[in-house]
């Protein structure tokens, strides 16, 4: 089991302070009327309402309570969300954050290797030279992505503190080859078609949901199987 609830304008607040706190996608997303959007998170159906005013406490550390006792269903309603958005739309895309990286490291090599063929990096310069000041790492993914890799994917990005992700519609003409390195123009693009932002909350213990257009705020997960 799992309740769906919507937030107001401190959740808001709350997403908009950690964008400003990078990565580079994060920073380009303050440009959107986050103001103007609705906020949503799927949760456990038992959690204390104090617990749910504070965006950076974690839901899970009620006493008494062990981890065999929570009801991880909510979990599987966010994999829902994403799949389904990848599903219903031709040109739907989903970026997620996994990593900055400093200059000498090879981002490549590290993500994980089922959805190494989606990587690109974003190689951020300095302004007097081609000298790398950092490199950021994200995984996209595009219908058709299975259930199973939407899962997969996002349980590996549970480690992540700010930005997750986004959905975004993105035209055959601004599309991106599979992997390689993107452009921070790019990266733009992608921050101006976004319509879900994908915020950790809670001390990673859920999502909060961004939505300008309506989809994740009206959004009904349908009935599934329980998921591993």
């Amino acid at each position: 089991m799992y309740q769906k609830l919507e937030f107001g304008s401190d959740a808001k607040a709350f997403i908009r302070l950690r964008m400003s706190q990078g990565p580079g996608l994060a920073n380009l997303l303050l440009r959107l009327p986050i103001e103007n959007g609705r906020v949503v998170a799927f949760l456990p159906p038992m959690v204390d309402f104090w617990h749910l005013k504070h965006f950076l406490w974690p839901i899970h550390s009620v006493e008494g309570v062990s981890q065999d006792d929570i009801d991880w269903d909510y979990r599987e309603r966010e994999y829902d969300l994403v799949h389904d958005f990848l599903s219903d739309r031709e040109d739907a895309i989903a970026i997620f954050y996994t990593a900055t990286f400093p200059p000498g490291r090879e981002p490549l090599r590290v993500v994980h290797p089922r959805v190494e063929n989606w990587v690109h990096h974003v190689v951020h310069r300095k302004a007097d030279a081609e000298l790398i000041a950092s490199s950021e790492v994200y995984i996209a993914l595009r219908s058709p992505a299975s259930r199973d890799q939407v899962a997969e994917c996002m349980k590996n990005l549970r480690g992540a503190d700010k930005l997750i992700g986004v959905l975004a519609d993105l035209p055959e003409r601004e599309r991106f080859t599979k992997t390689g390195e993107l452009t921070v123009g790019q990266l733009e693009i992608v921050a101006n078609r976004t319509e879900v932002i994908l915020m950790s909350a809670y001390d990673r213990d859920a999502i909060l949901i961004w939505d300008r257009t309506g989809f994740a705020a009206d959004y009904r997960s349908p009935l599934r199987k329980q998921h591993s």
